[in-house]
């Protein structure tokens, strides 16, 4: 399976926050065994966002 067919997680970002990169992809895990070839294309989940008012970094990795 193709890495594209899987949907970004929704986020509730509050206003002042600019998303530069989200990489949360939303998967149903019940649908594959361990074993699945599928998890060999997960790398990392990142979320990096940025204050507009104050111009400080927040990056967030769950990989």
């Amino acid at each position: 399976m193709n890495m594209a067919n899987f949907k970004l997680q929704n986020l509730r970002i509050p206003g002042g926050w600019e998303v530069i990169i989200n990489k949360f992809l939303d998967v149903d895990v019940t649908q594959y065994s361990s074993d699945d070839t599928i998890w060999r294309g997960f790398t990392e989940n990142i979320l990096h966002i940025r204050s507009t008012l104050k111009k400080k970094d927040i990056a967030i990795d769950l990989g």
